[in-house]
């Protein structure tokens, strides 16, 4: 995964939102580094949260985010390696409507 990979959909109404997204990573080999980096994007194509870390295997990561759709949307998670044998096992992604964004 040495590009970004869209690893997670949400269909969300209009509105604002706190996004959290949870993401298991591995490796295809014992001992093998995992390096990941994801970031929350709105259907516009805006990065709005990122969150980079160096995990060990089966670790995992968790992005959180605060989101406003002028319309019912997607918000899409992206998420990149730079070590050659990572990859993405498990995605959780949910939304909880919050009042106004400050």
């Amino acid at each position: 995964m040495d590009s970004e990979v869209e690893v997670g959909t949400l269909s969300l109404p209009a509105g604002s939102f706190l996004v959290q997204c949870d993401v298991a990573a591995d490796a295809d080999g014992a001992g093998d580094d995992v390096a990941l980096g994801c970031s929350v994007e709105e259907a516009t194509g805006l990065e709005t949260g990122e969150t980079t870390f160096d995990v060990s295997i089966e670790d995992g990561l968790s992005v959180h985010d605060v989101v406003t759709l002028p319309a019912p949307g997607d918000v899409h998670l992206q998420c990149m390696s730079a070590e050659p044998h990572t990859y993405v096992s498990s995605v959780v992604m949910t939304a909880v409507a919050v009042g106004a964004v400050h």
